[in-house]
């Protein structure tokens, strides 16, 4: 049994693979591929049915939500006061600066040495240092 298959068994199995196929006919390729192009027809068309009705469900949401919220009702919508809790807390205390007498609020104060009648006055031998540190 050391020979190949080109011998005598390689003969006989190719004679039985021929009977085996000369047996029974081929099918008919038509009908079937006839029922597959109608099968991805009918898959497509069910798809594009579903797309359409999830594009119309999410405008009819849109729509919806914006009747619901006033979008065109012309109206604006009446402010909602804040929430009252328990005990009001009291307000935070802002320091304020006591005004000078004589300066309006915000008034930039006289420097060291200056006349109150706002005339200028001889400057002082040892004038005392600007608050920001400039002469």
């Amino acid at each position: 049994m050391g020979g190949s298959m080109d011998d005598h068994g390689g003969e006989e199995l190719r004679a039985a693979f021929s009977a085996i196929l000369d047996a029974s006919p081929e099918p008919a390729l038509g009908s079937l591929t006839d029922a597959a192009v109608a099968g991805g027809r009918r898959i497509r068309r069910r798809r594009a049915a579903v797309a359409l009705a999830g594009v119309l469900t999410v405008a009819a949401a849109a729509v919806g939500a914006g009747v619901g919220l006033g979008a065109g009702t012309g109206h604006s919508p009446t402010p909602v006061p804040p929430a009252r809790t328990g005990t009001p807390l009291p307000p935070d205390p802002v320091p304020t600066p006591a005004p000078s007498r004589g300066s309006a609020p915000g008034a930039i104060p006289p420097r060291a040495g200056a006349h109150p009648s706002g005339a200028a006055s001889p400057t002082p031998a040892n004038p005392a240092p600007h608050p920001t540190g400039l002469p």
